[in-house]
């Protein structure tokens, strides 16, 4: 029973090395967005209402754009590696053109239900990216990620957003994993001391 414990405790303990990965829109092709496209482990598609994928004016490859429909549009991001995939929102770079201080609004679901929301906002010069780091979503695991890009004309006023940066929350069964095989190994440690 005491190597059980012990096990179990080193199982828990063990570092969850949570990898990051940057959404930089570089994999998409620039116009009209619908998505959706696939980014390392993770997917982007049109949610709502109409953006714009800028291929140059990105910092430094493409940017997503709420410039398209009056209203901009809402983009989703979702893990694809494994089915119902949990992350976190770390930061993203936003920018405005003829917009002022409008914030993105990034919202962060688990299980279709809303659990935090960040607004970044920029005052920095038109299409010049500020990068922001998350607070309200920070360490909140959820499963999709929306970002509300606003636009007030379809081609003169919108926001935008690249460097999406989300971290992957390792999977319990991987953990219950580990813990099974030390659980093993101090057993038949056990074992062969009462040989």
């Amino acid at each position: 029973m005491k190597q059980f414990a012990i096990a179990f405790l080193l199982a828990a303990l063990l570092p969850s090395a949570a990898s990051a990965d940057t959404i930089t829109f570089s994999t998409a092709i620039g116009g009209l967005f619908s998505g959706p496209v696939v980014e390392g482990d993770f997917s982007f598609t049109l949610f709502s209402g109409g953006l714009f994928l800028d291929p140059v004016n990105g910092d430094p490859d493409g940017v997503m754009q709420g410039g398209i429909a009056a209203d901009g549009g809402t983009l989703q991001l979702i893990r694809v590696d494994v089915v119902g995939g949990l992350f976190t929102f770390d930061q993203a770079s936003v920018h405005q053109f003829n917009f002022g201080a409008v914030p993105v609004a990034f919202e962060g679901y688990l299980g279709g239900a809303l659990q935090a929301t960040d607004s970044l906002v920029t005052s920095a010069s038109n299409l010049a990216f500020t990068t922001i780091g998350s607070t309200n979503l920070t360490g909140v695991a959820i499963d999709e990620l929306r970002v509300i890009l606003d636009a007030s004309n379809a081609t003169t006023s919108y926001e935008g957003v690249d460097n999406i940066v989300v971290s992957k929350v390792p999977e319990p069964s991987s953990m219950l994993l580990i813990a099974a095989g030390l659980i093993g190994l101090s057993s038949r440690a056990q074992i062969r001391k009462r040989r």
